[in-house]
């Protein structure tokens, strides 16, 4: 399920340039963490982790993103594999 307004092929962009190197191209890094489009069923919270980070994790807040650029990125992951 892609979110609303957003476009998987910016959000392709953002996500291979910034958040490849930790999560891979698929989504599926660190190994601990479910994959990406298995998360896509609360894209709120992945919205609210992206733009904040993740306490106690190496997550960084992305505050310099836009929503629109998080939408995209969202709409990206949820292409991503689900296994």
């Amino acid at each position: 399920k892609q979110p609303r307004g957003g476009n998987a092929e910016r959000g392709a962009a953002y996500f291979n340039t910034m958040c490849v190197t930790c999560h891979g191209r698929e989504g599926k890094l660190p190994e601990r963490m479910k994959p990406f489009a298995k998360q896509m069923g609360n894209p709120w919270e992945v919205m609210h982790k992206i733009l904040n980070g993740h306490p106690g994790e190496e997550m960084p807040s992305l505050r310099a993103f836009d929503h629109q650029a998080v939408a995209d990125i969202l709409s990206h992951m949820a292409t991503l594999p689900k296994e």
